[in-house]
């Protein structure tokens, strides 16, 4: 019977603000991960994922810009029976390609004044 005893493990004791071994695991899994750089490389495809998302969207804008634009040239150069646009159509595309131009002149006049606060230098 003194043998059995000995081949009988006791439950293991915790202490209070012991962390018990699997919970002590886990931290040091995570920890690991952190420290391995693991994290920062999930960390890095997620940055990478939102630029190409970014990227697109800005290509996006552009092409429809540019489409915008083209609609507007070929309204004024085809003859006036061509034209399928009213006066309050070509005067919204006017308000908006003229917003655009001045928002555009007046930040290159910015950058030229606070060149180093430029966000497009940094």
């Amino acid at each position: 019977m003194p043998e059995e005893s000995k081949n009988i493990k006791k439950p293991e004791k915790t202490f209070k603000g012991e962390s018990k071994p699997i919970d002590a695991d886990k931290k040091a899994s995570k920890e690991e991960d952190k420290f391995s750089g693991k994290d920062a490389e999930r960390h890095e495809e997620s940055k990478d994922k939102a630029h190409r998302l970014f990227i697109i969207g800005l290509h996006i804008v552009f092409w429809m810009a540019m489409s915008v634009l083209f609609l507007r040239t070929l309204h004024l150069v085809f003859p006036t029976c061509w034209h399928w646009l009213d006066e309050s159509q070509l005067n919204t595309i006017d308000k908006i390609l003229g917003a655009a131009l001045g928002g555009g002149l007046i930040g290159r006049y910015l950058q030229k004044i606070f060149p180093e606060k430029s966000p497009l230098k940094q």
